[in-house]
């Protein structure tokens, strides 16, 4: 696991080329933490697997203004139950520090990952509550 988080943002550039501005609707976008999170908002959720799964459709040909949407979205799969209580609060330990604003934060400083938006941040806390620890 790398990070939960929207990556790839400070990343995208090779040092001869630099970072590419993108046609989103009428105007250029250059990349941008923001611009990944106003995406990534745009997206809709296609997850199959009920309603905690937080799979995205991402939409690579928006028009939404200020919207960067070529980045990579990390995902996390984790049991719904675990036998073992200590494992169980190991696993929602670290994930709900990780999609805690102060998670996204150090992987945005360590990483360069734009932060997940805060009410996709709260749903995966609501996803992790939910998971059985024994």
């Amino acid at each position: 696991i790398r990070d939960i988080g929207v990556t790839g943002v400070q990343t995208c550039a090779l040092p001869i080329l630099g970072k590419v501005s993108i046609k989103v609707g009428t105007a250029y976008t250059a990349p941008s933490a923001k611009g990944a999170a106003t995406a990534l908002t745009a997206a809709t959720v296609a997850g199959t697997n009920g309603a905690d799964d937080l799979a995205y459709k991402i939409d690579r040909t928006t028009t939404t203004a200020g919207a960067y949407p070529l980045f990579m979205l990390s995902y996390v799969i984790v049991c719904q139950h675990y036998s073992d209580a200590t494992q169980a609060a190991n696993v929602t330990g670290f994930l709900s520090y990780v999609a805690s604003a102060k998670g996204q934060a150090a992987a945005a400083s360590a990483a360069g990952s734009a932060p997940l938006p805060a009410d996709l941040s709260t749903k995966v806390e609501s996803i992790l509550a939910k998971i059985a620890k024994s």
